[in-house]
């Protein structure tokens, strides 16, 4: 379940890079693909915290603070890409 986690950022990564070389047919399946993984992984995520909570909550302290971070990392840059592009003219 983890795995499917760390493949939708793989992907996310991937899609960013590639977005510029590939003609537009091949984006919307990729756009696709990416929304659909978005809507799944919370869910199994979700599984797996509540998995790890029961094992050990301490192990699904540490998923959730590494997840949390990645995901104010991410919201970091977003907001830093939306400011530069406003301060261009």
């Amino acid at each position: 379940m983890l795995t499917m986690h760390l493949l939708g950022l793989l992907f996310k990564s991937l899609t960013e890079k590639l977005n510029s070389i590939l003609p537009e047919s091949i984006k919307l399946w990729i756009r696709i693909i990416g929304k659909t993984l978005n809507y799944i992984s919370p869910i199994i995520l979700g599984m797996i915290i509540y998995n790890f909570w029961k094992e050990d909550w301490i192990t699904a302290a540490i998923v959730l603070g590494v997840l949390l971070i990645q995901k104010i990392a991410e919201i970091i840059k977003e907001e830093q890409q939306a400011t530069t592009m406003a301060k261009q003219p």
